[in-house]
């Protein structure tokens, strides 16, 4: 059972400005749905999902340019499909896809040997660890399923025959 890892002080506000962004790293809203994203899309397929999250040192949250350095290597380390973004102003996440808990250990250990002092701590996990839901639980954010029914949507009934009528010729056409 992995550590708990999100331990924000109450009363912890978080703006844009609180992290740095770079392209190719998320900031945090995005990044959680990302994470909501590919969680759902892992239950579906049953592929493998690993995830690191970074815990960057204090004075490295203090100092921009040491943690741009910091973002650029991360990049340059990281598969370009991986999916980086910010958890909150002192956590890095990295979705690590189609990745096994092996693997996941294997990008760890490269990120730990290359910037040593940079990060406080790594955690990472493969799903289900309860990683994974722990960070949508403890930064507010909870998984939403939408529903792509077209008879539970509030849709006039004439374009729910039109549409029905599209996905059963679309059906049709693949076969």
């Amino acid at each position: 059972m992995a550590p708990s890892v999100l331990k924000l002080p109450v009363g912890f506000a978080e703006t844009r400005a609180d992290s740095l962004h770079l392209e190719g790293i998320l900031p945090k809203e995005k990044f959680l749905e990302r994470l909501r994203l590919e969680k759902r899309r892992v239950n579906r397929s049953k592929g493998p999902l690993s995830m690191a999250l970074l815990e960057l040192r204090e004075d490295l949250v203090q100092d921009t340019r040491k943690q741009r350095e910091l973002l650029v290597y991360l990049k340059s380390k990281t598969r370009e499909t991986d999916i980086k973004g910010w958890v909150n102003r002192r956590i890095l996440g990295l979705l690590l896809l189609d990745t096994d808990g092996p693997g996941a250990r294997c990008c760890v250990k490269l990120l730990e040997n290359g910037r040593p002092g940079s990060i406080s701590e790594i955690y990472s996990g493969t799903y289900p660890d309860q990683l994974f839901q722990e960070i949508l639980d403890q930064t507010g954010t909870k998984l939403q399923i939408v529903s792509l029914d077209i008879q539970e949507q509030v849709i006039p009934r004439g374009l729910q025959a039109i549409l029905k009528r599209l996905r059963d010729n679309v059906g049709r056409w693949r076969d």
